[in-house]
């Protein structure tokens, strides 16, 4: 029972003691931890993105064809998109273009076939043919390679070597679109294919030859507008080889030559400087050769974009146009475009009339088609037997180098930023004594980051804190003790890299107490766009990127206020001094209490 009263007593006296307030509180304050703030790199995106390219080499669309009510075949067929909402896969020709993949939580894909055949009809025993070469979806950024070389007979439909094909997506995550750098697309898709014939109607004879490789672009990029931003460029590519119109029909052979890689491009730029363009990659004057009868005759652009290009009517049994206007519709924030470089129809030999050339451009290659024109007239009705025979009785659709595009991008374009980042040695600093921050940009983009120039300001944020600027790593080129240090010869970042500098910071040991505001501004060059060529570009575009961050901080605690005054509480003042001597006396009869218990 004594120990009992013992421990209560303690515990008495000890509370007690506690109740006492000091009476000036003095010292340094602790070190509360560094802080890393980050600025977002990429701020939200408030509007819609849209983009879509599709290009086939060859596309036909055969119509009761005997036991098909329906046969589609595509060679050299390549397709991109990207989008913030539901990705775009079905063409203006009516095609799905993916076939494999799930597009479901994917915000950008691209996709490759060399041959992609959708068949369908009366006959169950015919069979549905999805050769898709590659595809490939982001986030994550994914690309898809094959390495697949085999002939495929498609006969009655064609024949077609198929080349490897790749498919690229690199979004890195579904809210940054952000994807910089020399020949980095968003996504893309790249078929190939060699030696194509389509609808042979003999050993040796065809409607439509590709003699050599065949090469079909598609891709989502992003290109500076002229506000700083970003618009997205829709582009659709060919490179191809000579093209045979009637192949080995005696004195009817067209050979067409696409003289550099044409090109279907839309480009929305968030601003008034959105536009679509046609024609040659490398914007040579003359896009097309066409060779009949031993005369070739160049096309121009110009010539070539007529507003019905050539036309060749063959005995009602086929009409044929080269060229001719494309479908384009531009705004500043929605571009879309459709064309054709060919187009064939298979009709019907109703109403049959006699093999003429018409269009624009008829006077000026009338002289070299007369005697395709007699070449056809002779073989009409072997023509017609055969392509009868091939199960084609009326209408047939044939495209060849079909083009479409079109983008979409929120007002103003799509921002995109260097993240930066700023960390102090502490949060909380005491009058008298430096701290360091250090500061950071890193590069999460294709491109290496040139010309990187540091500004970094310091200012007071709350009370009249004073500092000077001391030590900087590497040194800075200009420093102020009040106000700015910069760095404007820093190291070029590499992709994946980061660029880090350091200063300290000295405050006084009489600065008030307050808060400081340290805000950094990084600027820097990277080099984006197609290097390999667009209608409109032939080599990459260096363009400004910058990002700021801004430190609230840190608290500097100044000696001068270190001491704080007790709160007014309305009491005596005699109180505290009451406190101190009650705790005095108590701990006197703690004392006395202890000598007697130890004595009993």
């Amino acid at each position: 029972m004594r120990m009992t009263a013992k421990r209560a007593r303690l515990t008495v006296l000890l509370a007690t003691a506690g109740t006492v307030v000091p009476l000036a509180l003095s010292g340094s304050a602790a070190a509360a931890g560094s802080l890393t703030v980050t600025n977002d790199p990429n701020p939200p995106i408030n509007g819609t993105i849209q983009g879509f390219s599709n290009g086939d080499f060859t596309y036909v669309d055969a119509l009761n064809t005997g036991s098909m009510s329906l046969a589609q075949l595509s060679l050299a067929q390549s397709a991109s998109g990207v989008s913030n909402g539901k990705l775009q896969t079905v063409n203006t020709l009516g095609e799905n273009l993916l076939t494999s993949l799930k597009t479901a939580g994917h915000n950008a894909y691209g996709r490759a076939a060399g041959v992609s055949v959708n068949l369908g009809g009366g006959d169950a025993s015919i069979p549905q043919i999805q050769l898709v070469d590659a595809e490939a979806a982001s986030p994550p950024p994914k690309q898809v390679k094959t390495a697949r070389i085999l002939n495929l007979p498609l006969a009655p439909l064609a024949n077609v070597d198929v080349q490897p094909d790749i498919a690229t997506a690199n979004t890195p995550s579904n809210g940054d679109f952000c994807v910089l750098g020399p020949d980095t697309p968003i996504s893309a898709g790249q078929a190939t294919i060699a030696n194509a014939e389509v609808l042979p109607v003999a050993t040796g004879q065809a409607v439509l030859a590709a003699d050599g490789t065949v090469q079909n672009n598609s891709l989502e990029m992003l290109e500076p507008n002229k506000e700083g931003n970003f618009g997205l460029s829709s582009t659709t590519l060919l490179h191809t080889a000579e093209i045979q119109l009637f192949k080995g029909i005696p004195g009817a052979e067209i050979d067409i030559k696409v003289l550099n890689p044409l090109a279907l491009q839309a480009f929305a730029a968030g601003d008034n400087s959105s536009f679509v363009t046609y024609g040659s990659g490398d914007k040579q004057k003359d896009v097309l050769s066409i060779t009949a009868g031993g005369q070739t005759s160049a096309l121009t652009v110009e010539q070539l974009l007529g507003t019905e290009g050539l036309t060749i009517d063959v005995d009602g049994l086929l009409r044929v146009q080269i060229g001719g206007k494309p479908t384009i519709s531009v705004g500043n924030d929605k571009v879309s475009a459709t064309a054709d470089l060919i187009s064939i129809q298979v009709i019907s030999l109703n109403n049959t009339t006699a093999s003429n050339v018409g269009g624009p451009l008829a006077p000026v290659l009338n002289p070299i088609l007369q005697p395709v024109l007699s070449g056809l007239d002779s073989v009409t009705k072997q023509l017609d037997s055969a392509l009868t025979g091939l199960g084609i009785k009326k209408g047939a659709d044939i495209r060849v180098g079909h083009f479409e595009s079109n983008a979409e991008v929120p007002s103003g374009g799509i921002e995109c930023h260097i993240p930066v980042s700023k960390t102090p040695s502490s949060q909380t600093v005491t009058a008298g004594h430096p701290f360091t921050v250090t500061m950071s940009a890193d590069n999460p983009y294709n491109c290496t980051l040139t010309h990187v120039h540091f500004d970094d300001a310091i200012q007071s944020e709350v009370g009249d804190v004073k500092w000077t600027v001391g030590d900087t790593t590497p040194n800075a080129d200009q420093s102020s003790t009040n106000s700015d240090v910069t760095w404007s010869n820093l190291p070029d970042i590499k992709p994946g890299g980061h660029d880090d500098v350091t200063i300290t910071v000295n405050v006084p040991a009489d600065s008030p107490s307050g808060k400081l505001e340290d805000t950094l501004t990084v600027t820097a060059d990277c080099a984006t766009g197609n290097a390999n060529g667009s209608a409109t570009a032939t080599g990459t575009a260096n363009v400004s990127l910058n990002g700021t961050v801004t430190l609230h901080g840190p608290t500097v605690q100044g000696l001068a206020n270190t001491h704080v005054k007790l709160p007014n509480t309305g009491s005596s003042p005699w109180l505290p001094i009451g406190g101190g001597l009650l705790a005095a006396t108590g701990l006197s009869l703690f004392a006395m209490r202890r000598r007697t218990f130890g004595s009993s």
